[in-house]
């Protein structure tokens, strides 16, 4: 993947999720990857983002 690539893909990534487009997300990550934010709320499978 070229770096031009990779920075739109990580900008898609980032605009769904200020979007709230949690059901959405799943299609960008490995199923284990672990998303981590300042908020209380951790989800530790992508798969499950589209049950937030």
């Amino acid at each position: 993947m070229s770096v031009q690539a990779n920075k739109e893909l990580v900008r898609r990534f980032y605009e769904t999720i200020e979007q709230e487009n949690y059901g959405a997300l799943k299609d960008f990550c490995h199923e284990d990857f672990v998303f981590l934010s300042s908020s209380r709320y951790t989800v530790s499978r992508c798969r499950r983002f589209s049950s937030i």
